[in-house]
Protein backbone atom coordinates (compact mmCIF):
# COMPACT_ATOMS: atom_id res chain seq x y z
CA UNK A 1 0.00 0.00 0.00
CA UNK A 2 1.03 3.36 -0.49
CA UNK A 3 0.48 6.53 1.70
CA UNK A 4 1.62 9.88 2.40
CA UNK A 5 1.19 11.82 5.23
CA UNK A 6 0.35 15.92 6.14
CA UNK A 7 2.30 16.41 9.54
CA UNK A 8 0.71 19.46 10.36
CA UNK A 9 1.89 20.53 14.07
CA UNK A 10 2.49 19.48 17.91
CA UNK A 11 0.98 21.25 20.45
CA UNK A 12 1.60 21.33 24.56
CA UNK A 13 5.30 20.96 24.20
CA UNK A 14 6.93 21.09 27.40
CA UNK A 15 10.25 23.76 28.07
CA UNK A 16 12.01 25.45 24.71
CA UNK A 17 14.10 22.73 22.67
CA UNK A 18 14.87 21.87 19.71
CA UNK A 19 12.19 19.12 18.47
CA UNK A 20 12.05 16.54 15.86
CA UNK A 21 9.65 14.10 15.08
CA UNK A 22 10.49 10.53 13.20
CA UNK A 23 7.73 8.58 10.60
CA UNK A 24 8.26 5.16 10.23
CA UNK A 25 6.14 2.50 8.24
CA UNK A 26 7.18 -0.99 7.00
CA UNK A 27 10.49 0.14 8.28
CA UNK A 28 11.41 2.91 6.04
CA UNK A 29 11.66 5.76 8.59
CA UNK A 30 11.19 9.83 7.26
CA UNK A 31 12.52 12.50 9.56
CA UNK A 32 11.52 15.92 9.48
CA UNK A 33 13.55 19.41 9.98
CA UNK A 34 14.79 20.08 13.51
CA UNK A 35 12.47 23.32 14.73
CA UNK A 36 13.21 25.50 17.62
CA UNK A 37 10.10 25.82 19.11
CA UNK A 38 8.24 26.49 23.04
CA UNK A 39 5.18 24.37 23.22
CA UNK A 40 3.47 24.71 19.38
CA UNK A 41 5.57 23.20 16.66
CA UNK A 42 4.51 23.80 13.49
CA UNK A 43 5.93 21.40 10.88
CA UNK A 44 2.93 21.58 7.68
CA UNK A 45 5.58 18.84 5.48
CA UNK A 46 4.71 16.29 3.10
CA UNK A 47 5.68 12.41 3.42
CA UNK A 48 5.27 9.61 1.10
CA UNK A 49 5.55 6.06 1.23
CA UNK A 50 5.57 4.80 -2.34
CA UNK A 51 3.47 1.60 -3.04
CA UNK A 52 5.49 -1.90 -2.63
CA UNK A 53 4.31 -4.91 -1.26
CA UNK A 54 1.00 -6.11 -0.79
CA UNK A 55 -1.55 -4.74 1.54
CA UNK A 56 -1.14 -6.26 4.85
CA UNK A 57 -3.51 -6.30 7.52
CA UNK A 58 -2.44 -4.22 10.92
CA UNK A 59 -0.22 -1.93 8.83
CA UNK A 60 0.76 1.17 11.62
CA UNK A 61 2.12 4.05 11.25
CA UNK A 62 4.73 5.24 14.23
CA UNK A 63 5.41 8.57 15.41
CA UNK A 64 8.34 9.63 17.23
CA UNK A 65 8.96 12.95 19.04
CA UNK A 66 12.29 13.78 19.78
CA UNK A 67 13.99 16.63 22.11
CA UNK A 68 17.16 17.47 20.18
CA UNK A 69 20.46 17.80 21.47
CA UNK A 70 24.35 18.27 20.36
CA UNK A 71 25.74 17.17 23.40
CA UNK A 72 23.85 14.02 24.95
CA UNK A 73 21.38 12.05 22.93
CA UNK A 74 18.28 12.99 21.65
CA UNK A 75 15.35 12.72 24.47
CA UNK A 76 11.75 10.88 23.23
CA UNK A 77 8.77 12.92 24.45
CA UNK A 78 6.18 10.34 23.09
CA UNK A 79 5.23 8.38 21.14
CA UNK A 80 1.42 7.75 18.66
CA UNK A 81 1.06 4.51 16.89
CA UNK A 82 -1.70 4.31 14.03
CA UNK A 83 -3.87 1.69 12.99
CA UNK A 84 -4.21 2.33 9.19
CA UNK A 85 -6.62 -0.45 8.78
CA UNK A 86 -9.41 2.25 8.22
CA UNK A 87 -7.64 4.52 6.11
CA UNK A 88 -7.41 1.64 3.57
CA UNK A 89 -10.99 1.84 3.36
CA UNK A 90 -12.17 5.59 4.19
CA UNK A 91 -8.92 6.79 1.76
CA UNK A 92 -7.75 9.40 4.18
CA UNK A 93 -7.55 10.37 8.07
CA UNK A 94 -7.64 13.51 9.80
CA UNK A 95 -6.34 12.76 13.33
CA UNK A 96 -5.53 14.66 16.61
CA UNK A 97 -4.18 12.38 18.67
CA UNK A 98 -1.83 12.87 22.42
CA UNK A 99 1.59 11.20 22.49
CA UNK A 100 2.41 8.28 24.73
CA UNK A 101 5.56 7.76 27.05
CA UNK A 102 7.94 5.10 27.43
CA UNK A 103 5.05 3.57 30.29
CA UNK A 104 2.12 3.55 27.57
CA UNK A 105 0.48 6.38 29.71
CA UNK A 106 -0.98 9.29 27.55
CA UNK A 107 0.43 12.71 27.70
CA UNK A 108 -0.51 16.11 27.34
CA UNK A 109 1.28 16.91 23.75
CA UNK A 110 -0.77 16.19 20.91
CA UNK A 111 0.02 15.80 17.39
CA UNK A 112 -2.25 16.61 14.04
CA UNK A 113 -1.44 14.92 10.89
CA UNK A 114 -3.72 13.82 7.63
CA UNK A 115 -3.22 10.09 6.47
CA UNK A 116 -3.99 9.63 2.71
CA UNK A 117 -4.17 6.14 0.91
CA UNK A 118 -3.47 6.21 -2.69
CA UNK A 119 -4.38 2.45 -4.08
CA UNK A 120 -2.71 0.79 -6.58
CA UNK A 121 -2.76 1.85 -10.34
CA UNK A 122 -6.18 0.71 -11.90
CA UNK A 123 -7.46 -0.19 -8.75
CA UNK A 124 -10.59 1.53 -7.84
CA UNK A 125 -10.68 3.90 -5.00
CA UNK A 126 -12.56 6.20 -2.63
CA UNK A 127 -14.17 9.19 -4.37
CA UNK A 128 -13.62 12.09 -2.32
CA UNK A 129 -15.87 15.54 -2.57
CA UNK A 130 -13.25 17.71 -2.11
CA UNK A 131 -11.92 16.29 -5.66
CA UNK A 132 -14.35 17.89 -7.46
CA UNK A 133 -16.29 20.25 -5.62
CA UNK A 134 -14.49 23.35 -4.52
CA UNK A 135 -16.65 26.38 -3.04
CA UNK A 136 -14.84 29.53 -1.18
CA UNK A 137 -17.33 30.02 1.75
CA UNK A 138 -15.81 33.66 2.34
CA UNK A 139 -17.25 34.95 -1.07
CA UNK A 140 -20.59 34.90 -2.26
CA UNK A 141 -18.83 35.03 -5.59
CA UNK A 142 -17.17 31.79 -4.92
CA UNK A 143 -16.19 29.79 -8.01
CA UNK A 144 -17.60 26.63 -7.82
CA UNK A 145 -16.24 23.61 -9.98
CA UNK A 146 -18.25 20.29 -10.37
CA UNK A 147 -18.26 16.94 -12.01
CA UNK A 148 -21.09 17.01 -14.12
CA UNK A 149 -20.79 12.89 -13.40
CA UNK A 150 -22.52 13.48 -10.42
CA UNK A 151 -25.48 15.60 -11.25
CA UNK A 152 -28.76 14.31 -11.37
CA UNK A 153 -30.01 12.70 -14.48
CA UNK A 154 -33.14 13.81 -13.92
CA UNK A 155 -31.73 17.95 -14.22
CA UNK A 156 -30.48 16.57 -17.86
CA UNK A 157 -32.75 17.90 -21.27
CA UNK A 158 -32.29 14.99 -23.71
CA UNK A 159 -34.55 17.07 -26.27
CA UNK A 160 -32.03 20.14 -26.21
CA UNK A 161 -29.28 17.59 -26.31
CA UNK A 162 -30.59 16.15 -29.43
CA UNK A 163 -31.26 19.21 -30.95
CA UNK A 164 -27.51 20.24 -30.45
CA UNK A 165 -26.63 16.92 -32.09
CA UNK A 166 -28.71 17.90 -35.21
CA UNK A 167 -27.12 21.09 -35.48
CA UNK A 168 -23.76 19.83 -35.24
CA UNK A 169 -24.02 16.62 -37.93
CA UNK A 170 -25.59 20.05 -40.21
CA UNK A 171 -22.27 21.94 -39.75
CA UNK A 172 -19.94 18.74 -40.04
CA UNK A 173 -21.33 18.44 -43.10
CA UNK A 174 -21.00 22.15 -43.94
CA UNK A 175 -17.28 20.94 -43.36
CA UNK A 176 -16.65 18.46 -45.40
CA UNK A 177 -16.74 19.77 -48.91
CA UNK A 178 -14.88 18.88 -51.83
CA UNK A 179 -13.64 21.40 -53.04
CA UNK A 180 -14.41 21.58 -56.66
CA UNK A 181 -15.28 24.96 -58.04
CA UNK A 182 -18.42 23.70 -59.87
CA UNK A 183 -19.94 22.45 -56.83
CA UNK A 184 -19.53 25.06 -54.44
CA UNK A 185 -22.01 26.83 -55.63
CA UNK A 186 -24.97 24.04 -55.90
CA UNK A 187 -23.54 23.03 -52.36
CA UNK A 188 -24.27 26.71 -50.71
CA UNK A 189 -27.65 26.96 -51.68
CA UNK A 190 -28.45 23.70 -49.96
CA UNK A 191 -26.62 24.08 -46.65
CA UNK A 192 -28.27 27.59 -46.11
CA UNK A 193 -31.69 25.75 -46.72
CA UNK A 194 -30.37 23.14 -43.46
CA UNK A 195 -30.33 25.43 -41.32
CA UNK A 196 -30.53 28.76 -39.65
CA UNK A 197 -27.77 31.08 -38.81
CA UNK A 198 -29.87 32.36 -35.41
CA UNK A 199 -30.91 28.71 -34.26
CA UNK A 200 -26.80 27.73 -33.97
CA UNK A 201 -26.72 30.26 -31.44
CA UNK A 202 -27.27 28.68 -27.79
CA UNK A 203 -26.13 27.99 -24.61
CA UNK A 204 -23.41 30.82 -24.77
CA UNK A 205 -21.77 28.60 -27.85
CA UNK A 206 -21.94 30.25 -31.43
CA UNK A 207 -21.54 27.52 -33.69
CA UNK A 208 -19.56 29.46 -37.34
CA UNK A 209 -19.64 27.44 -40.21
CA UNK A 210 -16.34 27.64 -41.75
CA UNK A 211 -15.23 26.95 -45.22
CA UNK A 212 -13.89 23.99 -46.03
CA UNK A 213 -10.68 22.36 -45.20
CA UNK A 214 -10.89 18.82 -45.65
CA UNK A 215 -10.19 18.83 -49.20
CA UNK A 216 -8.02 15.74 -50.60
CA UNK A 217 -4.30 16.05 -51.60
CA UNK A 218 -3.33 16.52 -55.14
CA UNK A 219 -0.59 13.86 -56.39
CA UNK A 220 1.84 17.14 -56.46
CA UNK A 221 1.19 17.61 -52.33
CA UNK A 222 1.32 13.77 -51.82
CA UNK A 223 4.80 13.51 -53.69
CA UNK A 224 6.01 15.86 -51.44
CA UNK A 225 4.86 14.79 -48.14
CA UNK A 226 7.76 13.27 -45.57
CA UNK A 227 8.17 9.77 -46.28
CA UNK A 228 8.56 7.07 -43.32
CA UNK A 229 12.18 6.73 -42.59
CA UNK A 230 14.46 5.24 -40.45
CA UNK A 231 16.10 6.53 -37.17
CA UNK A 232 17.86 5.71 -34.05
CA UNK A 233 17.04 6.82 -30.39
CA UNK A 234 20.07 7.16 -27.80
CA UNK A 235 18.96 6.49 -24.34
CA UNK A 236 22.01 7.60 -21.35
CA UNK A 237 21.17 6.84 -18.05
CA UNK A 238 22.71 8.75 -15.36
CA UNK A 239 21.66 7.79 -11.89
CA UNK A 240 18.72 7.15 -9.64
CA UNK A 241 18.13 8.74 -6.37
CA UNK A 242 16.35 7.87 -2.75
CA UNK A 243 14.80 4.03 -4.03
CA UNK A 244 12.48 2.74 -1.36
CA UNK A 245 13.78 -0.29 0.08
CA UNK A 246 16.50 -2.25 1.77
CA UNK A 247 19.37 -4.08 0.44
CA UNK A 248 18.03 -3.86 -3.13
CA UNK A 249 19.71 -4.50 -6.23
CA UNK A 250 18.33 -1.67 -8.81
CA UNK A 251 18.03 -2.13 -12.55
CA UNK A 252 17.33 0.06 -14.99
CA UNK A 253 15.18 -1.22 -18.13
CA UNK A 254 14.26 1.05 -21.39
CA UNK A 255 11.46 -0.11 -23.49
CA UNK A 256 11.36 1.56 -26.91
CA UNK A 257 8.61 -0.22 -29.38
CA UNK A 258 9.53 -4.11 -28.98
CA UNK A 259 13.27 -3.39 -28.16
CA UNK A 260 14.36 -3.59 -24.52
CA UNK A 261 17.61 -2.56 -22.71
CA UNK A 262 18.66 -2.59 -19.72
CA UNK A 263 21.88 -1.30 -17.55
CA UNK A 264 24.06 -3.32 -15.19
CA UNK A 265 22.66 -4.51 -11.74
CA UNK A 266 24.10 -2.42 -9.11
CA UNK A 267 24.30 -4.26 -5.62
CA UNK A 268 22.69 -3.11 -2.41
CA UNK A 269 22.45 0.69 -3.04
CA UNK A 270 19.10 3.00 -2.88
CA UNK A 271 21.51 5.62 -5.12
CA UNK A 272 22.88 3.49 -7.76
CA UNK A 273 25.26 5.52 -10.61
CA UNK A 274 25.11 4.02 -13.88
CA UNK A 275 25.79 6.80 -16.79
CA UNK A 276 25.44 4.00 -19.24
CA UNK A 277 24.00 4.43 -22.67
CA UNK A 278 21.89 2.83 -24.85
CA UNK A 279 20.81 2.83 -28.80
CA UNK A 280 17.79 1.30 -30.68
CA UNK A 281 17.39 1.54 -34.08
Amino acid sequence: MSITVNLKKIINLPGKYDRKIELSFRGFTHKTKILQCENIAIFNEHFRWPHYGKIIRDEVLSISVYNCSKMFSNRLLGKLVISLQHVVTAGRLVLREPLTDTHYSLTDVYVELDVRYHPVQGAAGGWESADFLTVEDEDDSALVIRNTGFDDPSSKQPARTQKLDREARVLGRSLIRTGEEDEDEDNDDDYDDDYDMADMESANITFTPLLSRCRPLSKHELAAAPKVQTFQVNVNVMEAQKLVGVNINPAVYVTIGDEKKHTATQKSTNCPFYNEASQVS
